[in-house]
């Protein structure tokens, strides 16, 4: 990209879905979480100051959640409710200790370019 010169201060180390949610037996798992965790965590500790969290909430019922969200919940509904364990979106465990309620981003859809203000 021509004329690109972000100032390294002004940067940020982007960690996305990196939660329990995924990484443990659910409808939503992601086997190649695992596999990845090394490399996120050597990527957070090298840049930990500039390194944000970004996560993906349930909401309490699927017509809460936003758009086509709505019948996603409907479909998955062990997702959402007195049927979903809230500590699932948790950060998985060795990240969990780097995170601080500063850094954590909490997103009601995939993408944490839509959350006004990000």
């Amino acid at each position: 990209m021509t004329g690109w010169n972000a100032a390294p201060d002004a940067t940020r180390h982007l960690v996305i879905d990196m939660q329990r949610l995924f990484a443990e037996e659910t409808v939503w798992h992601t086997p190649s979480l695992h596999a990845i965790l090394p490399a996120v965590l050597r990527l957070t500790h090298s840049f930990a100051e500039r390194t944000c969290f970004a996560r993906v909430i349930i909401p309490p019922d699927a017509a809460s959640a936003e758009g086509q969200w709505q019948h996603y919940y409907r479909h998955w509904d062990m997702l959402v409710g007195e049927r979903h364990d809230t500590a699932r979106i948790d950060l998985v465990a060795p990240l969990f200790p780097l995170a601080t309620s500063g850094t954590i981003l909490d997103k009601p859809t995939y993408s944490p370019f839509k959350v006004p203000g990000f």
